[in-house]
């Protein structure tokens, strides 16, 4: 792609992003990101400009968008089947956030990223749906998850499905591949690749190697003493 036309994209999507509001640095339904797709009817891939919340072609309205599928039964429900087998794409992020449903404080804010620094890529599906009121067409995508590794797993059972750089001809059916070979890239992303951070910071130096657990520790207080006659 471009300068032109990635710049073209970067300023479209920070400008519909900033219309949805402060999000206090999360990221959600309905946020625009630029995704790598393949054109299921010329083959080309190429940058676009898509919706997080994926909505079926055949679905009547957007009641219902769909963040996440899951790599275990992505090729099979109806829901998200037919995407699978002819629609997918790549997602670039330099994080992913996922908020604490394992252990305390629920619903703390984790952004995880790679170690090196660099920008990771997630597996994903999109479709294309119409409006029926104003025949408007909407792309939208859903990004897919798989079981969490340990690190993530401190905090959450699922993490989206990181795709190393060989795959990416694959998954974009640029290389030939049977469902069963697609279904196996969805494995889960090795925890010492990652690093991570409270979401509402700056990420850290490049090289640093983070839990999540040692988030829950209070900052700024000096380490106390162990008590008389204490193991510890």
């Amino acid at each position: 792609m471009s300068p032109e036309r990635l710049q073209r994209l970067t300023r479209l999507r920070d400008e519909r992003n900033h219309a949805l509001g402060d999000r206090s640095g999360t990221v959600g339904e309905g946020e625009w990101c630029i995704v790598l797709r393949r054109n299921p009817e010329t083959g080309e891939c190429g940058w676009d400009l898509l919706q997080w919340g994926f909505v079926p072609r055949w679905a009547k309205d957007r009641a219902s968008p769909h963040l996440h599928a899951r790599a275990e039964t992505v090729h099979e429900l109806p829901t998200f089947g037919e995407s699978f087998a002819h629609r997918r794409c790549l997602i670039f992020s330099d994080r992913f956030i996922e908020f604490r449903t394992i252990g305390q404080p629920k619903g703390q804010e984790v952004a995880f990223g790679l170690a090196t620094g660099r920008s990771m890529v997630v597996a994903g599906i999109w479709d294309a749906w119409r409006n029926p009121e104003s025949g408007d067409w909407l792309r939208t995508f859903a990004e897919i998850t798989v079981d969490a590794n340990d690190l993530v797993g401190e905090m959450h059972d699922r993490m989206p499905a990181i795709l190393p750089q060989e795959a990416w001809r694959i998954w974009l059916g640029q290389d030939p591949a049977t469902e069963l070979e697609l279904r196996g890239l969805l494995r889960t992303f090795p925890s010492e690749l990652l690093t991570c951070w409270p979401a509402k910071q700056k990420r850290p130096p490049p090289g640093t190697q983070r839990r999540p657990n040692e988030m829950r520790k209070p900052r700024g207080l000096a380490p106390q003493s162990p008590r008389q006659g204490s193991l510890l």
